[in-house]
């Protein structure tokens, strides 16, 4: 799906834990962004932090760093 979304102009992906898109879509953007003769910084990437008992920076920067793991990306949009 993210080849047919990439050659039909697609450049932005929405993602998030609850999703389970994550890993998928890494794997994806390393594939198809070199064939398509795009970078990273070409596409906007969005998730989601999730927040576990309330506690929102704890698990804010934990949530963020497993994206961004997930995704192989150094930043999200």
């Amino acid at each position: 799906m993210v080849e047919a979304a990439l050659k039909a102009g697609y450049r932005l992906f929405d993602t998030a834990e609850l999703y389970k898109n994550e890993k998928e879509l890494g794997v994806a953007f390393a594939e198809y962004l070199p064939k398509f003769g795009l970078k990273r910084e070409d596409i906007f990437i969005t998730t989601k932090v999730q927040i576990m008992d309330g506690k929102v920076s704890e698990w804010a920067e934990q949530s963020l760093k497993e994206s961004l793991e997930k995704l192989k990306t150094e930043y999200v949009n």
